[in-house]
């Protein structure tokens, strides 16, 4: 584990964080919020890397993956898990077409329309650690989207992904959901298993549709991030609000106060 006076992760200067990323008002998790994670992180003892047989993403490829779905339910407004599965579609296969590898989500053709179900677990995982309430994002959750988006902002790389999923959520975040999936139905996409563009609403059921791990020769770059500003994305979106109730309970006056002003 690393000593506390580095947990702060905007002080410290790696060989890959770009001078714009040091320390800055609302540029990262504060300091005081980093000790209660480093403590919470030495009592779980998980295993981010246990794979259920169908999961293929590594805990950094699960740790983007979450923070970009909480971004685009930042800018849009999502009423049902079939909604979130198109829109999130949307952004990849956006996304895809530019060659940037972002988004890690296996999309299958299914009953209605594309599905992931990585996406599907990920969606419950949010709801279990409180960021999300029902399909839309809970104070807290909307704070660490917003904490999030300032963090890759500092990478001047990861502004094309930014601007994709901000512009998706915005676009299509209002339409009905029987509008979205007939909208994605008429899409011309390249499907991955049959190695050919096509109309998604004639792709044949159970064919991948995006396919990231076995797609790599063809991206251009993956979303930047260096190491410090990954493991305090994936402990944010791993604490519940249990935990953060039962770390805030022992607390002194003044840390309550700075610990809430960034765990509201």
């Amino acid at each position: 584990m690393k000593k506390m006076e580095k947990c702060d992760i905007r002080n410290e200067k790696g060989p890959n964080r770009p001078e714009s990323a040091q320390i800055g008002p609302k540029k990262a998790l504060t300091s005081t919020l980093w000790h209660v994670i480093c403590s919470f992180r030495a009592k779980t003892h998980q295993n981010p890397d246990t794979k259920e047989p169908w999961e293929m993403r590594s805990s950094r490829e699960k740790t983007i993956d979450k923070s970009l779905v909480l971004l685009n339910l930042r800018n849009s407004f999502v009423d049902s898990k079939t909604k979130l599965q198109k829109l999130i579609f949307l952004c990849e296969n956006e996304l895809i077409n530019r060659r940037v590898l972002a988004f890690n989500y296996t999309f299958f053709r299914y009953r209605h329309g594309p599905y992931s179900r990585q996406l599907a677990e990920d969606r419950k995982e949010l709801g279990r650690t409180g960021l999300t309430s029902g399909d839309s994002l809970s104070p807290r959750g909307r704070h660490l989207a917003d904490i999030f988006r300032e963090v890759l902002k500092a990478y001047p790389a990861n502004e094309e992904t930014i601007g994709v999923i901000e512009n998706t959520a915005r676009t299509y975040g209002r339409y009905s959901g029987s509008r979205l999936k007939q909208h994605v139905y008429d899409m011309t996409v390249f499907c991955y298993d049959l190695g050919k563009r096509m109309r998604v609403e004639d792709i044949p059921k159970g064919k991948d549709i995006f396919a990231p791990q076995e797609m790599q020769d063809m991206f251009r770059e993956p979303i930047q991030i260096d190491d410090d500003d990954l493991e305090s994305m994936e402990l944010s979106l791993q604490m519940t609000e249990a935990d953060l109730a039962a770390m805030r309970r022992p607390a002194s006056e003044d840390f309550e106060k700075t610990f809430l002003s960034v765990c509201p």
